[in-house]
């Protein structure tokens, strides 16, 4: 069986583990607050927050051809249902072969504004990307929920990859997730 890779969805440095990486440097999973789960449905967990800039785009990156087809859902489930960017999350189902069959696991991001994938949507990979959405912009009325432009990702199987809290990472080659 193919290993799956899931690569960062941005380039910037990991501000989320387990726990929060405050401050740097700190501890390979965060010594700050317990990272809380953005998507605590159906076995999701390991989160892991990738910082970006305002507007910058959302990118699902995997190693084509190991993923042939992704399935994905826009659902309000980020910072206790929020209706605005900052609660939206598009939750990817990954595939192995065409339309959608062969499911190996599943990749939930948050905090995704323009999403450009639609709900329930099934679609055939030609490449190993995939736009997503994008990062939303800082809102004060959100500062409980929400530190700054960046990528929350969180995995249903699999195993998580990705680098120590405070590390860089390099937008579309930093393996993040493997299923």
């Amino acid at each position: 069986m193919t290993v799956i890779y899931v690569y960062s969805p941005t380039g910037g440095l990991i501000t989320g583990r387990d726990n929060y990486c405050i401050p740097c440097p700190s501890p390979c999973t965060g010594d700050g607050d317990s990272h809380s789960s953005c998507y605590w449905e159906d076995g999701y967990g390991s989160p892991v927050d990738l910082s970006a800039s305002s507007s910058q785009w959302i990118i699902l990156y995997v190693n084509y051809p190991a993923v042939k087809s992704i399935k994905t859902f826009v659902r309000d489930q980020c910072c206790n249902n929020d209706e605005s960017d900052y609660g939206q999350i598009v939750e990817v189902e990954l595939y192995e072969d065409f339309n959608a069959q062969s499911y190996r696991g599943s990749v939930v991001y948050g905090h995704i504004a323009n999403p450009q994938v639609g709900n329930g949507n099934t679609y055939n990979l030609g490449s190993g990307s995939v736009t997503l959405g994008q990062a939303p912009a800082t809102d004060q009325d959100h500062a409980w929920c929400y530190s700054g432009p960046h990528s929350h990702m969180e995995r249903k199987g699999g195993s998580t990859l990705a680098p120590c809290c405070c590390s860089g990472t390099t937008q579309g080659s930093t393996p993040i997730y493997s299923f």
